[in-house]
């Protein structure tokens, strides 16, 4: 028969043993890396945990099978959470603020924080036709197979332009200027799994308009 003095250290010690599973239990920031339009590599995707000052605390990679990841937090605080892709891919959210407590936050409730895949990338650069130049203020048009226009830009002080984010397939890069001329005002291109850089001299100018007047004593000199 246990007496009580027994049964009061036995139940004593039972909840000293029991406290440090419960303190000590992991909370993290958990969820998937989402696509639905067409085939992503998970694996080449990764998640970062940073602090609001933008340095990195940890990262994980993502499941090659369905994209899910997780993260243990183990200090109460505030962190951003982001997706860390390969260059040219693009996801919405790009990054999750968390306000780590330990109750409330939406990490600590056990819900998923998911990033959703919205396309890849497209990148050239329009040169100057035996230099090795940029040619800056082109307009660039991205258009589907049917001729759909997906978007356009401008190019740089570099020639580059680019477009995201952009899904799989087929489409036609054009290229305009109201006093330029080009060896070849189009280029085609697929966009499989991966950002998509246009090669060198695909697109470029071969040659510029050039207008003036012919003057004499100061004076116009016409029909020449």
């Amino acid at each position: 028969m246990w007496s009580l003095t027994v049964l009061t250290t036995v139940l004593l010690l039972s909840s000293l043993a029991l406290e440090p599973a419960i303190g000590n239990e992991v909370f993290g920031c958990g969820g998937f890396i989402k696509n639905a339009n067409s085939d992503l590599d998970f694996s080449r995707v990764e998640v970062g945990l940073y602090n609001p000052q933008g340095s990195l605390k940890i990262k994980t990679d993502c499941s090659p099978s369905n994209g899910y990841y997780f993260i243990p937090l183990y200090d109460k605080g505030e962190y951003v959470l982001k997706v860390i892709p390969p260059p040219g891919w693009s996801f919405e959210p790009e990054q999750v603020p968390v306000k780590f407590d330990g109750t409330t936050d939406i990490c600590s409730q056990g819900k998923d924080v998911n990033f959703i895949f919205k396309g890849f990338g497209i990148t050239g650069r329009v040169e100057i036709y035996q230099h090795q130049i940029g040619a800056k203020g082109v307009q660039v048009e991205l258009r589907s197979e049917s001729n759909a226009k997906i978007g356009q830009t401008v190019t740089d002080t570099n020639g580059v332009f680019s477009f995201t984010p952009i899904k799989s397939g087929k489409y036609v890069i054009r290229v305009r200027h109201e006093k330029w001329h080009f060896v070849k005002p189009e280029y085609g291109v697929e966009v499989t799994t991966g950002n998509t850089e246009i090669p060198a001299g695909s697109l470029m100018v071969s040659g510029f308009d050039v207008e003036g007047s012919v003057v004499s004593d100061g004076q116009p000199f016409g029909n020449v």
